[in-house]
């Protein structure tokens, strides 16, 4: 990972880390316009990064649900 890609992905994870679960939603379309960005660009996406990405793919999944009526 390039050194400005590894500042950005360090800096979203300090937020991501300090943030409510509707506050760290709101780094998820960053995040996963990064991953689409690495894997469009040919390249492997770090594993910090795919991680970030997968566990702010479960909070969108499970927020949608918290959010829906019964």
């Amino acid at each position: 990972m390039h050194n400005d890609m590894e500042d950005q992905v360090s800096g979203i994870e300090t937020k991501i880390h300090n943030a409510t679960l509707q506050d760290r939603l709101q780094y998820y379309p960053i995040v996963k316009k990064m991953v689409h960005g690495i894997k469009a660009q040919g390249q492997q996406v770090p594993l910090r990064l795919s991680r970030l990405n997968a566990a702010l793919e479960r909070d969108a999944f499970e927020d949608r649900f918290d959010n829906m009526p019964v």
